[in-house]
């Protein structure tokens, strides 16, 4: 396995233990791969960096009001993560962007709609090697509010 190649995630356990070829993938799927790795870990989840993470998974079932100075704060942090564990991006931006869906239930007992909140992060920079512009976008929905 060689140090300097990009793998495509999920990593076959099977071909690793095999010792067979993993499949590889560009630079900026490696990239878009962290950062959904980054956005998707709760701060304190992975034991070897407590610092590694993203701090909206703190909100899963927190009752607030996402205004604009909180949101502000929000997308910071959010940048502050990507910085640092992502130094292959450089003069990155962060767009943040909420709502409230309600999402219907799937059958069950009972005929209940659920409230998620929506968060849409828009995150653009350049790569740091070639100075090419870098895009990518993330939904994502926290606290599973129900109600009849």
């Amino acid at each position: 396995m060689s140090i300097n190649k990009l793998y495509k995630i999920p990593i076959s356990m099977t071909a690793l233990i095999n010792k067979q070829q993993l499949e590889a993938c560009d630079l900026k799927r490696s990239i878009a791969q962290n950062l959904h790795l980054i956005l998707t870990t709760k701060q304190g989840e992975y034991k070897f960096d407590p610092q590694f993470g993203c701090p909206l998974w703190d909100l899963e079932f927190e009752n607030i009001t996402i205004n604009p100075s909180f949101r502000d704060v929000l997308t910071q942090y959010i940048k502050e993560d990507i910085v640092n564990y992502e130094p292959r991006l450089t003069n990155v931006e962060i767009f943040l962007d909420f709502k409230v869906e309600e999402i219907p239930s799937k059958g069950g007992k009972f005929d209940n709609k659920r409230l998620k909140r929506k968060f849409e992060i828009k995150i653009n920079g350049n790569l740091v090697t070639t100075n090419e512009n870098f895009n990518f976008s993330h939904k994502m929905y926290l606290s599973p509010f129900s109600y009849n």
